[in-house]
């Protein structure tokens, strides 16, 4: 998860430009004017890593899934291909 991908959704732009608010690895969000913590953009910040983290978890299944089912594929080309050099041996013997 990248703070910028964060920082590039619509709602935390809008929401950043309009209550001036910064951003410190220490704290997270604070509003310029008074230092307070922004607690809006830090529980929006918390929501975003966790759908991340749930999205990345779907991607890499997803990407093991098509390396199986891949890998399945070709094992069954592979067999296909052997019984078909089989059947046209034995039609080559017959003619």
């Amino acid at each position: 998860m990248s703070l910028v991908e964060f920082e590039k959704q619509k709602v935390v732009k809008s929401f950043m430009d309009t209550l001036d608010v910064y951003y410190t690895n220490l704290g997270g969000y604070h509003y310029h004017k008074d230092g307070s913590p922004c607690y809006y953009l830090n529980g929006m910040l918390t929501m975003f890593e966790e759908q991340q983290k749930k999205i990345d978890l779907l991607e890499n299944e997803i990407v093991e899934t098509q390396e199986f089912l891949n890998k399945q594929n070709h094992i069954k080309q592979t067999k296909i291909d052997k019984l078909q050099a089989m059947v046209d041996s034995l039609t080559n013997i017959n003619e």
